[in-house]
């Protein structure tokens, strides 16, 4: 048997068997898109105000991830920014995402399907095998 890939007008794949004392028959084949071919969308969100956390947990609702940046806010007044702060990190435990801190001023935020996994620097690691 003899296989041969051919796409019809559907954009479906089409198998062409070939039998050696049959004619050759078509076997229309549909294949859904796999969950790989899926893409994950990453926002950039500049946090300043309630309504900036209102967008992040739309974005999260939607499976998107996020990096807020904190800096605008943390620089002009540092008890709005620990308030802002605080909101962001009650909703995403709220809805069991996770949250990581990119230097002083940034955070990744990911829905609940998406897993940041710190990884160790080499060093770290090395001493705490001992």
């Amino acid at each position: 048997m003899l296989f041969s890939w051919r796409k019809n007008t559907n954009k479906k794949p089409t198998i062409r068997h070939s039998h050696s004392n049959d004619d050759a028959e078509l076997v229309d084949k549909s294949f859904k898109k796999k969950d790989e071919e899926k893409t994950a969308k990453i926002c950039a969100i500049s946090v300043t105000s309630l309504s900036d956390i209102r967008n992040i947990i739309e974005i999260l609702k939607g499976g998107a991830s996020i990096i807020a940046s904190l800096r605008k806010v943390n620089r002009e007044n540092t008890e709005k920014a620990k308030e802002l702060l605080e909101r962001i990190v009650n909703y995403v435990r709220s809805i069991n995402g996770n949250i990581i801190g990119i230097g002083e001023d940034y955070l990744l935020i990911t829905p609940h399907n998406i897993i940041i996994e710190k990884i160790q620097k080499s060093v770290e690691r090395a001493s705490g095998a001992k």
